[in-house]
């Protein structure tokens, strides 16, 4: 059993996955996307410093 327990002050939207697993059980999937995206977007924010410390780099822009 999975217990997720969400102490923000900002809802988040979880979108859950049922599948089979390979012992013929089930398996579930949550995802919690949403929060991620608005990390990466926010200037400055500690996602963008920690994966430029891994040194990924933000895209340029086109032209």
């Amino acid at each position: 059993m999975t217990i997720i327990f969400n102490d923000q002050s900002r809802g988040v939207d979880v979108e859950m996955e049922e599948t089979v697993a390979p012992g013929g059980g089930r398996a579930l999937s949550f995802t919690l996307a949403d929060k991620v995206g608005e990390a990466l977007t926010k200037r400055g924010g500690g996602a963008n410093r920690a994966l430029s410390a891994m040194g990924v780099r933000p895209p340029r822009a086109r032209r």
